[in-house]
């Protein structure tokens, strides 16, 4: 999907600064996911432990600003998905529900046991809900940060058909991007476990298509949400979908927010 990619070009084009920054203090490690090995980093302690997630073109260090913050009150894990990056390539076809597998599995095969908050940024948003959905008694808290949404997507596929444009490459590798309608569809019937929910909504207009999309976006956040009246909705018109990378304590804090709801549920 060609938006989701625009969407990711600021995001991508700064995680090289990034990793110059802050992946020396990262020591990942490959992990068994069954029939793979992804690569995972694991840091802090305590419970429950807060599971970063996001579409497999961003490596684990796309969390470079927020994991190690959340790591100061809770453990956290980020890690690559199956294929890309420091991940081996694992089953397919590579929709959302494959993915959430592997990642189950690389937990368990890790030592690091439930209760999880899930972190899902832009299309991660639909992954963890497709987790919930699986493993509802193991998840004890959402943060959909930016989150790709499917009704959304059905609006822009109509006002802009190339965005729903598949390439043959993509449909041969049956990779993410191949997968993402079907990923999409899987989020839509998941049905989310009554937790802590919080959703950040990044409103800073970032190019003539993000100004002309961002009041559906918005208003399609603002509908799904009306389905979960005891979760949190976060708008800042400080960034754009760009929100983990430039104001990354909006994030921490909307975690905390999330991780001390969990605690006191428990």
């Amino acid at each position: 999907m060609g938006f989701i990619f625009s969407f990711f070009a600021a995001a991508v084009s700064s995680i090289a600064v990034l990793l110059a920054v802050g992946s020396a203090r990262h020591m990942p490690e490959q992990v068994s996911a069954g029939e793979s090995r992804l690569r995972m980093f694991v840091a802090g302690t305590d419970a429950p432990t807060v599971v970063f997630d996001c579409f497999g073109a961003a490596n684990l260090e796309l969390w470079n600003r927020v994991q190690p913050e959340v790591a100061k009150f809770t453990r956290t894990v980020s890690y690559d998905h199956g294929g890309y990056w420091g991940s081996e390539p694992g089953p397919k076809p590579r929709d959302a529900r494959q993915i959430a597998r592997e990642l189950r599995a690389a937990l368990r095969n890790a030592g690091i046991e439930p209760p999880y908050v899930l972190a899902g940024y832009s299309l991660g948003g639909p992954y963890v809900r497709v987790f919930a959905g699986l493993y509802p008694d193991e998840v004890a808290g959402l943060i959909l940060i930016d989150p790709t949404q499917e009704k959304f997507m059905e609006w822009l596929a109509q006002a802009f058909p190339e965005f729903a444009a598949v390439s043959a490459r993509h449909l041969d590798a049956q990779d993410e991007v191949a997968s993402s309608w079907a990923s999409l569809k899987l989020a839509e019937e998941s049905r989310l476990p009554a937790v802590p929910m919080t959703l950040i909504t990044g409103f800073k207009p970032q190019g003539p298509l993000s100004r002309y999309a961002l009041p559906r976006w918005l208003a399609e956040h603002q509908a799904w949400l009306s389905a979960y009246p005891h979760a949190r909705h976060i708008v800042t018109t400080n960034s754009g979908h760009d929100v983990v990378l430039r104001e990354p304590a909006l994030v921490v804090e909307a975690i905390r927010g999330v991780v001390g709801k969990a605690r006191l549920a428990r």
